[in-house]
């Protein structure tokens, strides 16, 4: 089980790349929206998504 701190550590870094890739300032609901998908990516897949469209 990997320490809590390198868990925050990842987090901040893939926040850090999704930001960098938004370059035209993004709403604050996108960038968390992006992020939880981006942390959650295990958890769904392109099935899942269209069944929710």
């Amino acid at each position: 089980i990997p320490p809590t701190s390198n868990k925050v550590e990842r987090f901040l870094s893939v926040a850090r790349t999704t930001f960098a890739q938004e370059r035209n300032s993004p709403q604050p609901a996108t960038l968390e929206t992006t992020l939880f998908l981006r942390e959650n990516a295990d958890f769904w897949d392109v099935s899942t998504v269209d069944r929710v469209n």
